[in-house]
């Protein structure tokens, strides 16, 4: 059998939570594929955002037009 602290259980089970939301942890990442994961979460952040900007930004160029 493993020897997990209780606080170790409640942090995994907290992270695991707040990752099936959506939610990039702040910790840093344990291993480099978790690494490569939070990377990839902030990359696809970053262009739902601009997606979302772009978006705006045709709507606005079209109604002025």
């Amino acid at each position: 059998m493993m020897s997990v602290s209780c606080s170790a259980l409640r942090r995994w089970k907290s992270q695991y939570r707040q990752e099936q939301q959506g939610i990039t942890p702040k910790v840093p990442a344990i291993s480099a594929e978790q690494l490569e994961i939070q990377q990839f979460r902030a990359a696809n952040e970053q262009l739902r955002s601009d997606n979302t900007l772009l978006k705006k930004v045709s709507a606005f160029l079209l109604e002025k037009s």
